[in-house]
């Protein structure tokens, strides 16, 4: 078999996958923001094995943003429980660690972000979101504040995400800049994404962009 470097270094990383151990957050987090994303995945991973105590403020206080995304993404995996998941004995959800992950998320510059890292931080949002319980109504805004400028985005990826992100947390734009999206979508799988997200989506609408959006399913039906 080629030698193969990455290839190597992921194996290394994917060792920490089992239990934990004293080195692998320090060998870990170097690879967090790296642009090989199987190596950036078993980094997180290997991250989500260990002790939370070892790298839960490290991850709140990172300053290079590649790899905060990552670990924040991480964080929130690991600090929130999944409702399909949750237990009655599980401890209650945690609002401070929720605050604490959207102050930090809020303070990342978007702009010097790249589309992966843009993505990887919509999705975190999105965990949060899941695991932590709906935002109250000022954290739902500042949510809003952060993401709202950006859409609609230049990647269909990207789209997706923020739509059904801010759709979820009721912003009142997100109908006609998604109306607008699949009106102009050039395929089936991306109009069908921005009308999906759109079913949550209780605010903002007009009579004619709710009838531009009913008279779409007549449309794909055919």
């Amino acid at each position: 078999m080629v030698a193969s470097p990455a290839r190597d270094l992921r194996r290394q990383l994917e060792s920490f996958h089992l239990d934990p151990r004293p080195e692998a957050v320090d060998r870990a987090w170097q690879h967090l923001g790296n642009p090989d994303r199987f190596i950036r995945w078993a980094a997180r991973t290997a991250m989500e094995h260990q002790p939370l105590e070892r790298w839960a403020e490290k991850a709140l206080n990172e300053t290079n943003s590649a790899i905060q995304v990552e670990a924040l993404l991480a964080l929130a995996r690991v600090a929130g429980i999944d409702p399909q998941h949750r237990q009655p004995n599980d401890p209650p959800v945690d609002h401070v660690m929720r605050a604490k992950l959207l102050a930090a998320l809020a303070k990342i510059d978007w702009s010097k972000l790249t589309d992966v890292q843009r993505l990887s931080l919509v999705h975190t949002i999105e965990i949060i979101c899941v695991r932590f319980g709906t935002p109250d109504a000022t954290a739902r805004q500042q949510i809003i504040r952060q993401l709202d400028p950006h859409f609609p985005a230049l990647t269909p990826e990207l789209n997706w995400l923020l739509c059904e992100t801010l759709a979820y947390l009721q912003a009142p734009a997100t109908a006609s800049k998604a109306m607008a999206l699949l009106e102009r979508a050039p395929t089936q799988e991306e109009q069908v994404e921005y009308a999906r997200s759109l079913r949550m989506l209780h605010v903002g609408w007009t009579t004619e962009l709710r009838t531009q959006y009913f008279e779409w399913f007549l449309k794909a039906t055919n």
